[in-house]
């Protein structure tokens, strides 16, 4: 799995860097900025547990996403793609119901953000306006390319098999630039998004409220405007 994901983070490079060279041509040049972005991912399946009787750890790994930034109208909106792998370990401890064991869960996820841009602090520089500072804010929509479950002991009633294999909620991104290079910029960002449907993980363990038992995503590293 990690092979696989190392190979499709590769190719929203490649897609990257051949959308730059469209850009260098001139293609969608005046209408489209494109985003590359590269850094560390935090994904987890997230609630408040019902007892005492469930803790986890989640691993951070390395995500990529590609963006297309388009104006319309005066008005900023972009289109994404990141892919990344997340990992989780859920251990149970309830002895009264027999349950004593731990769960690993790893998945490869797509995530597709639609989001509306907020531009802030301008400064013009190879012949347009350069934000140094975007907050957006928006949708997404995740799909689970694959999973691996690992099961040992006796664990939670959940059924694995039963995991979604889609979540949808909103999304925050903010993103500095200090710095423009004529029409390039590079810098950081941070997003956080959390799905809200469908219930992606069905536990008792994590039925503390309607929003239990779903994916939480914070991710955060450099970002090259084009």
């Amino acid at each position: 799995m990690r092979l696989r994901n190392a190979g499709i983070v590769t190719m929203l490079v490649c897609f990257a860097a051949i959308a730059t060279a469209f850009c260098a041509d001139g293609f969608l040049q005046d209408g489209i900025t494109w985003i590359l972005q590269v850094g560390a991912y935090h994904g987890s399946i997230v609630g408040r547990n019902r007892v005492d009787a469930v803790s986890g750890a989640t691993k951070t790994s390395v995500a990529g996403s590609a963006v297309a930034e388009i104006k319309v109208a005066g008005q900023y909106l972009s289109a994404g793609v990141n892919v990344a792998q997340s990992g989780q370990s859920v251990d149970y401890n309830d002895p009264a119901n027999g349950v004593a064991g731990e769960r690993d869960i790893s998945l490869l996820l797509l995530d597709l953000p639609l989001l509306y841009n907020f531009h802030l602090l301008t400064k013009p520089s190879g012949g347009r306006d350069n934000p140094r500072l975007i907050l957006s804010l928006g949708g997404f929509m995740s799909f689970v390319l694959s999973k691996q479950i690992v099961e040992t002991g006796t664990v939670g009633a959940a059924d694995p098999e039963k995991l979604s294999s889609w979540a949808l909620g909103p999304y925050l991104r903010v993103a500095g630039y200090p710095f423009a290079f004529g029409g390039f910029q590079p810098g950081l960002y941070l997003d956080f998004y959390r799905s809200f449907l469908p219930r992606f993980y069905d536990d008792v363990y994590f039925r503390q409220n309607s929003i239990s038992g779903q994916l939480g995503i914070l991710s955060g590293g450099l970002s090259f405007r084009f």
